[in-house]
């Protein structure tokens, strides 16, 4: 059983780096007293947020890591995916330049997937490398994004079409932050504890897979039929599911192998319907909407009963997201297929696509299917 106290997890990427995953209640207040675990105070501290993150946590955040005796320079970013671009990554070296930021110097990423991807890919950069930590804020973020390693920006309309791998020297999670989050968001990050309910078999290994009364999807349909959407703030599940990223990134950080791949389930769809709607979409119910996708073409090529898509869509009910989907406008497919085949994904020309097996929690990753049935499923209505 987890309790109140924190959660740590070391997993080792390549060349023997290590990053630890802490997870503690009112964590934000106490930054200072964490870093001190890693850097000398000597080290200046860069402190990316957006906006909204500033109203909230900036403040206690400063007074923790200036009561240590750190010197920190805050930079605030718009809120939304058009912080991720070169513009705005521009904008932060030009700032971290000013604040004398150094090699042996700190980049903290305060907030949401957007502005940890920023931080990240900037610190990733930056004198060509300095240190990075993440501090998400958001569901999504302390789910799935903020651990990896994985950076980003958006060109145009292509989703982090330029980015790095740059692994952060550790992740601190506050549960607490999730108690300001609006209900969109609550519903944006269990579009990515559905994907690793659906992958979790795949993801595990001999190292990585602690004995578990019941799986992932099994649990999480059964917390969300009691507690609804609250479930997902549960330190369980969001334990589980780190757990999972990191299993899978200890073993293929740079995505050489074919395991990483899996953590895409729902992405290719998703991030068409994301770029199509200009970000409107949020992240995270785009996956859950991809995710479905997945489902019905896998239902389509197996010719099998519709049974995951009925627990899905149940689940989406409970959730709150049918809604989203009935409301969204009717996306043009052509255009949707158009938005998948420029996905980074692809190998050699193809889509690739990463699809439920008969076996729950077991996927592949697949770029045999016709862009016939790819387009049938897009047609379908939601």
């Amino acid at each position: 059983m987890l309790t109140a106290n924190p959660i740590e997890m070391k997993f080792l990427a390549s060349h023997e780096r290590s990053c630890d995953i802490i997870v503690e209640p009112g964590l934000i207040g106490q930054l200072g007293e964490y870093l001190t675990s890693y850097f000398s105070t000597k080290s200046k501290l860069f402190l990316v947020c957006d906006e909204t993150v500033a109203r909230l946590y900036l403040q206690d955040a400063l007074n923790s890591l200036q009561k240590k005796g750190y010197t920190v320079t805050p930079y605030v970013v718009p809120v939304g995916e058009e912080s991720k671009s070169l513009h705005q990554a521009q904008d932060l070296y030009t700032a971290a330049m000013n604040a004398g930021l150094g090699r042996n110097d700190v980049m903290l990423a305060l907030g949401g997937g957007v502005v940890g991807d920023l931080t990240g890919f900037c610190a990733s950069t930056y004198c060509r490398g300095i240190t990075v930590i993440q501090i998400p804020t958001t569901l999504l973020a302390q789910v799935d994004s903020s651990i990896g390693g994985k950076t980003g920006v958006n060109v145009g309309s292509i989703k982090n079409s330029v980015g790095t791998f740059h692994q952060p020297k550790a992740i601190l999670i506050d549960p607490l932050a999730l108690n300001t989050l609006s209900e969109q968001e609550r519903r944006a990050g269990m579009g990515e504890i559905i994907k690793y309910a659906l992958i979790e078999h795949s993801c595990l290994n001999d190292v990585f897979n602690p004995e578990q009364p019941e799986s992932l999807w099994e649990l999480l349909k059964s917390e969300v039929n009691q507690h609804g959407l609250n479930a997902a703030t549960k330190p369980e599940i969001l334990h589980r599911c780190a757990l999972l990223k990191a299993s899978v990134v200890c073993r293929d950080e740079f995505e050489t192998s074919g395991l990483r791949i899996f953590l895409n389930l729902g992405h290719t769809f998703g991030h068409a319907y994301e770029s199509l709607s200009h970000y409107e979409i949020l992240h995270g119910e785009a996956v859950a909407l991809g995710i479905l996708k997945a489902v019905q073409l896998t239902e389509i090529l197996q010719q099998a009963p519709k049974t995951l898509e009925v627990e899905l869509k149940t689940l989406f009910n409970q959730l709150g997201l049918t809604p989203v989907f009935e409301t969204m406008p009717p996306y043009d497919a052509q255009a949707l297929l158009k938005a998948m085949q420029l996905d980074k994904k692809n190998q050699y020309g193809s889509i690739r696509l990463i699809l439920p097996t008969p076996e729950l929690g077991v996927v592949e990753a697949r770029t045999d299917i016709d862009e016939s049935l790819i387009l049938r499923v897009l047609q379908q209505k939601l």
